[in-house]
């Protein structure tokens, strides 16, 4: 079963739409117009059993290079949550409760600006 087309992410107080644009069957990319976003949602079984789903946004801007003022440079970012969970053991509901027990940790006012602060 796939997300719907397109899907909407928000940056600051901007709706950037990312209309599928590709994938296979276990995975899809879906990517806004100008091509700085793409999100991915992506899901692969290991060798031991487990399943690995990962969701990712990559992020594009152009901004003056601090180092030549006179000229811009291309930047980029990721962000991504990988769910690492066995094939059995944890049904889907309570895996979903477990994560978003981490993804609520994660949005308390403070804890992201503190990890890319380098605090652990």
């Amino acid at each position: 079963m796939a997300f719907s087309d397109p899907q909407k992410i928000t940056i600051g107080t901007s709706d950037v739409s990312l209309p599928a644009t590709g994938g296979t069957g276990n995975s899809t990319i879906y990517t806004s117009n100008d091509q700085r976003n793409t999100l991915t949602v992506s899901h692969a079984l290991s060798k031991n059993k487990r399943f690995r789903r990962v969701v990712r946004s990559d992020f594009n801007k152009v901004a003056p290079n601090p180092f030549q003022t006179s000229l811009n440079a291309q930047y980029s970012m990721a962000a991504y949550t990988v769910f690492d969970v066995p094939t059995v053991g944890y049904d889907v509901a309570e895996q979903a409760e477990n994560i978003r027990a981490h993804l609520k940790w994660l949005a308390t006012p403070g804890v992201i600006e503190k990890v890319l602060g380098g605090e652990s």
